[in-house]
């Protein structure tokens, strides 16, 4: 038998939105978002991630995403700003998000266990993330949440 992923419990779902602030709108008045995380993101880290979703390498790719609770579970609202003449990638949910201790163990438990990893452990604004798929094709992030995220 096979060693399991050492998951220790659901973290977030990713969405890409077109336009953050009519999204941020919508999701507070609506849903009652709460703001935990408002970060811009860039650099190697998020270009190795939008690579890794197939996407053609993307130099000096920015993005800004809010985290906030709706119902009590984390949600990120994530929309980029890409090069001109890139290709944003589509809308939608993009990923559900496990949270693991150790991103180094569980990458290689998904090795040991012939898992396809999207890319190796990388490192964005202090976690270290990196991406699996399921046998339908559907992401699925694992992600060591920072130090100061509980």
């Amino acid at each position: 038998m096979s060693r399991q992923i050492p998951v220790e419990t659901w973290d977030h779902l990713v969405v890409r939105v077109s336009n953050l602030e009519r999204s941020l709108a919508f999701y507070r008045e609506h849903l009652g978002f709460e703001t935990e995380v408002d970060v811009e993101i860039g650099g190697k880290g998020l270009e190795e991630i939008l690579e890794a979703a197939g996407s053609p390498p993307l130099p000096g790719a920015r993005a800004h995403l809010v985290m906030g609770r709706v119902g009590g579970q984390l949600v990120e609202l994530i929309e980029y700003t890409l090069p001109e003449g890139s290709e944003a990638p589509g809308h939608g949910i993009a990923a559900f998000t496990l949270r693991v201790s150790d991103a180094d163990e569980a990458h290689a438990i998904c090795r040991e266990n012939g898992i396809a990893c999207d890319s190796t452990p990388v490192e964005i604004e202090g976690s270290r993330q990196f991406f699996i798929r399921d046998p339908d094709g559907i992401r699925i992030e694992l992600t060591q949440p920072p130090k100061t995220r509980t």
